[in-house]
């Protein structure tokens, strides 16, 4: 697992319909239990920015605090995934399906495709869940929930193994 810290200030031209900020790279774990193919699906990350021609300055959410590495099985589980915005916009929060993003399969042709520079354009894929298991089930057993007001995630994983969870905040 690992954290990085991107700090700028920038003044971007207005366009309509705005910017994406897009990180990607390639791979998952092998042994991710509710994915499809998880060793040759990455993910991306994009944060929208809106038309600076509509809004001058604008903000994006920072999660409060790191989630959990590991959570154990029939234990209750209690994280705030809350996020603060330095605009103070109203955000609200979800369980939703990540995107797909760098891949290994790539071949030679692209080697810099694990980390794709410039990042795979939009349409963006989702990854493709491994029934029984979907956005609002990522651990396939007891629901995860998520308070759409304030970003507290709680459930009771009843397997175990190694999960993909995604969390939206907009």
């Amino acid at each position: 697992v690992e954290e990085a810290i991107y700090v700028t200030t920038t003044d971007l031209p207005p366009i309509q319909g705005g910017y994406n900020l897009v990180y990607q790279r390639c791979c998952r774990r092998f042994d991710i239990v509710n994915i499809v193919d998880p060793g040759n699906v990455g993910l991306t990350l994009l944060t929208p920015i809106l038309d600076t021609g509509i809004v001058k300055y604008n903000s994006n959410p920072i999660f409060t605090d790191f989630p959990p590495l590991a959570i154990c099985v029939d234990e209750d589980i209690s994280f705030d995934h809350s996020a603060t915005d330095a605009d103070g916009d109203s955000l609200v929060y979800s369980l939703c399906t990540p995107f797909e993003g760098g891949g290994s399969s790539f071949g030679s042709s692209c080697p810099t495709c694990p980390i794709p520079d410039p990042p795979l354009p939009p349409p963006h894929n989702y990854v493709n869940w491994m029934a029984p298991f979907f956005d609002q089930d990522p651990l396939g057993g007891i629901p995860l929930d998520i308070d759409s007001m304030t970003g507290l995630l709680t459930g009771k994983p009843n397997q175990i193994g190694k999960f993909v969870v995604g969390v939206c905040v907009t």
